[in-house]
């Protein structure tokens, strides 16, 4: 596993854990846990877009 697939998994693993805590500080009500959400969202689809085109040829590979 090379250094960007590494960074693009950590960058998975943070936005699940923003996604989780976002949803727990709106359970709780507060307004402003919907920015937490949407960040979490969006480092989540940069991760899985990240690791999909960087690893384009293994998939391609993979398919066939």
């Amino acid at each position: 596993m090379n250094k960007k697939n590494k960074i693009f998994i950590v960058i998975f693993i943070t936005g699940a854990v923003a996604i989780i805590n976002g949803s727990f500080i709106k359970i709780n009500g507060n307004l402003n846990a919907d920015i937490i959400l949407l960040s979490g969202l969006i480092m989540e689809l940069i991760s899985i877009a990240g690791l999909i085109l960087n690893n384009l040829k293994k998939i391609k590979l993979f398919l066939k």
